[in-house]
């Protein structure tokens, strides 16, 4: 039978207010490459080797950037008298890349994988993973994690834009979105000709997302919109988000941040930015807020009071501790997630959220949960997207992918009943996209994130439509 260590990433890829960027210490930053360190595994790193054990001490990981090698010296550099066996070889498609993964049998018994990549120059980037075979399928989730976030400085691994991409129709240029001391670095594209276009901000989903909402180093939908959108006569400003520039310094008072430092401030800068921007119609600005940014869309909207519509890309309609409970049970139940590993990371963190309800204002606000203080829970319970919906006057377009497990067809089906007698507002949802409207078929699982993919021409095509009607 096929030995398969590397599987695909099996754990969490949701809608979370994680905020923080990654803490250096949970990056190994070579010149070369870097790589996300395995949670609670001991580093023994040394010469240029990256090495860590997992706490069991069973299974070794090894990473290193070597020239000169052919594939079958790699297992020497890590084992000086090795005498292993291979027993299976096979490419590993990772994003824009394919790995190869070349298997031995030691003489002890354990496997020995090898999962390498040699890139233009000849330099062989290694990551090797040492224990028994039952060993190993314990920790593939965590191996997986590692492999997926592993990055190779001097390749581009992204996807090509989309073929809807028509550079000559509109002008590229840099942009700083600036609120009080925070200054993010943003791109405008505005299109070719004469005249005032309408314009949009695009608004991130929770994490520390960069301007292209770029995932596991391989998509970028966020470029998808504003490239497809720029292309058809609308201006659009995307920017990097502030938890992703600033990390654990995205607020003055951390303990006390809310959804205003994390997503709507700057979104309002933006918003204020692309004002006073020559050939940019003030009167015509709209926002799309992509899932966290979708729920938090109808109130960016309220607080500036002017903009002209609003468009949610699976946006939430229900609280987002219930999206996540549910996102748990989804996930639980995924075949790729049956391992012990995953199982108990899935069930701890579900015990965590379970306890976000029960917070109130006399909660210690130093008690986390969920990776984010009680604060942030506090006023985003507190936060009624629909109530907020309701009581606006401008147009809203609500999309939603039919294949989205984190925030599914419950959801858009609330907005619909919810707006229902709004006429001003206009549903639309897609059989095959998911939550980040990228087309697929059968179950939506978190692997398909990193298959190289672009946002369908369909979507960009009814979001201009629905601008210029």
């Amino acid at each position: 039978m096929m030995f398969r260590l590397i599987i695909v990433l099996c754990l969490l890829v949701m809608t979370l207010p994680i905020l923080g960027q990654s803490d250096d210490d949970t990056i190994y930053d070579d010149p070369l490459f870097r790589f996300p360190i395995p949670q609670g595994w001991t580093d023994m790193s040394a010469d240029g080797l990256a090495h860590f054990v997992n706490p069991e001490e069973t299974v070794h990981l090894y990473v290193f950037a070597i020239a000169d090698r052919t594939p079958n010296q790699l297992p020497a550099h890590l084992i000086p008298d090795f005498s292993g066996v291979s027993i299976q070889s096979n490419p590993v498609p990772l994003g824009m890349l394919t790995w190869t993964q070349d298997v031995y049998l030691l003489p002890s018994g354990e496997i020995l994988a090898v999962i390498y990549y040699v890139d233009d120059t000849g330099m062989t980037y290694v990551l090797a993973v040492q224990g028994s075979p039952a060993v190993l399928g314990g920790v593939t989730s965590v191996l997986n994690e590692v492999l997926l976030g592993f990055v190779i400085k001097s390749v581009d691994t992204s996807v090509p834009p989309a073929p809807y991409d028509v550079p000559e129709n509109y002008v590229e240029q840099d942009v700083s979105v600036i609120t009080g001391r925070w200054q993010l670095g943003g791109t405008l594209l505005i299109p070719v000709g004469d005249g005032l276009f309408p314009a949009v901000v695009i608004v991130h989903g929770s994490g520390p997302n960069d301007r292209d909402g770029t995932v596991n180093g391989v998509n970028k939908p966020y470029r998808d919109l504003a490239q497809g959108l720029a292309s058809n006569g609308v201006a659009v400003l995307r920017y990097d988000k502030r938890t992703f520039v600033y990390g654990s310094d995205y607020a003055d008072d951390m303990i006390m941040a809310t959804m205003d430092e994390e997503v709507i401030d700057d979104a309002l800068s933006a918003v204020a930015l692309l004002r006073n921007i020559p050939n940019i119609d003030p009167n015509r600005i709209y926002v799309i807020g992509h899932s966290l940014g979708g729920m938090i869309a109808p109130e960016i909207a309220r607080r500036d009071g002017r903009l002209a519509g609003i468009i949610l890309m699976a946006g939430n309609s229900r609280s987002l501790v219930d999206v996540v409970l549910e996102q748990f049970d989804y996930l639980q139940t995924l075949p790729i997630n049956a391992n012990a590993d995953a199982q108990s990371l899935i069930n701890r963190l579900r015990s965590e959220v379970q306890q976000i309800p029960s917070l109130t204002p006399d909660s210690d606000p130093n008690q986390m949960l969920f990776g984010v203080y009680a604060t942030y829970w506090l006023d985003m319970m507190a936060y009624d997207q629909i109530a907020t919906a309701q009581n606006l006057d401008i147009p809203m377009l609500i999309l939603q992918g039919e294949r989205d497990y984190q925030v599914t067809m419950t959801d858009f089906e609330l907005w619909q009943s919810a707006l229902a007698d709004k006429p001003n507002v206009t549903f639309i949802s897609y059989p095959t996209l998911n939550h980040l409207f990228f087309a697929g078929e059968g179950q939506s699982t978190p692997t398909e994130y990193s298959l190289p993919s672009h946002i369908p021409i369909e979507v960009i095509t009814d979001i201009v439509n629905w601008m210029m009607q």
